[in-house]
């Protein structure tokens, strides 16, 4: 008998993963957007792009999206579909995240993957960037600016780590278990508390396909872990600040518990000639909480940096 039910439930999650994908594709294809896949020494890397456009054109700019720690590329669908078509877009997987390859072996600390974006851009001939990111991919950017800033046209930073200069109020939240939220997703349960954590103002989602991410995150904790220990190297970029020559947007929710807000000020005070944007009643994830109104102050700040 429980052989029985052990079936019906994996043809129930099955079934829930077809819709759930269904679903991701049909938002993708609204957005204009194709998945791709790209191989390197190091794996894979999965992407979408704008289809129908070429990203080898040199008198293009390329907007690159990078996402957040443990998120994926579908994190920027809402927001890019509000974007769309400004500019051809290239929106990775980072490697060990998404469909991108996992490696136990390999080192994802953020100097790592911002070489691993490097090989992505130069593969595809991408000379010139609108670089857009959040959370860790904030960090990656910096360090990927730091490196390669002939690369970079302008930047957008969504609750970027990299500067950490006070503790978010996740530090005051206190485990039980005393596992770190972010990262120690065992238990539907737990993928809720994240949620909770990371958004003010979470969409709708139905329990089928709350029930599809959960499982999908805790599928990841290994790779969390490891990738999270990875990153904790070399996460602080503050002292590449004063030396990016670009311009810059910084947006923040005013609400966030991950990376506090004044984490936004201080980018705001070490980046030459950069914007400031709060958000009110948002926390860590404005792409998600308001992705049209991130992507308004976007086209905002692009159309002028792009005159």
């Amino acid at each position: 008998m429980n052989f029985m039910f052990d079936i019906i439930k994996q043809k129930i999650r099955q079934y829930q993963d077809s819709i759930f994908q269904k679903t991701i594709r049909a938002i993708a294809q609204k957005a204009r957007l194709e998945k791709k896949k790209i191989s390197f020494d190091f794996g894979d890397i999965s992407y979408l792009s704008t289809a129908g456009e070429s990203l080898k054109n040199p008198s293009a700019t390329v907007i690159l999206m990078l996402h957040g720690f443990g998120a994926e590329k579908e994190t920027w669908l809402g927001f890019a579909s509000y974007l769309a078509p400004l500019h051809p877009m290239l929106i990775p997987d980072l490697p060990g995240h998404g469909e991108s390859s996992w490696d136990s072996e390999l080192d994802y600390s953020i100097h790592s993957q911002a070489n691993r974006i490097y090989q992505l851009l130069l593969k595809l001939d991408v000379s010139k960037v609108h670089l857009i990111a959040h959370s860790m991919g904030g960090a990656i950017a910096l360090r990927l600016a730091h490196l390669y800033p002939q690369l970079i046209k302008s930047m957008v930073l969504i609750s970027a780590a990299g500067a950490e200069i006070k503790d978010g109020a996740l530090e005051k939240i206190n485990d039980f278990r005393d596992l770190n939220p972010l990262v120690d997703v065992q238990t539907r349960d737990d993928f809720q508390r994240l949620l909770d954590i990371c958004m003010s103002k979470p969409p709708y989602i139905p329990k089928m396909f709350f029930n599809v991410m959960a499982d999908k995150k805790i599928a990841r904790f290994e790779k969390d872990k490891k990738i999270f220990n990875d990153i904790s190297a070399d996460l602080d970029q503050s002292n590449y600040l004063s030396r990016l020559r670009f311009p810059v947007l910084i947006l923040w929710g005013d609400l966030d518990q991950v990376l506090d807000v004044a984490d936004a000020d201080y980018l705001y005070n070490h980046l030459v000639g950069s914007q400031k944007i709060v958000l009110t009643g948002i926390g860590h994830v404005p792409i998600v909480e308001e992705p049209q109104l991130c992507s308004r102050h976007t086209k905002d700040f692009l159309g002028m940096v792009s005159n």
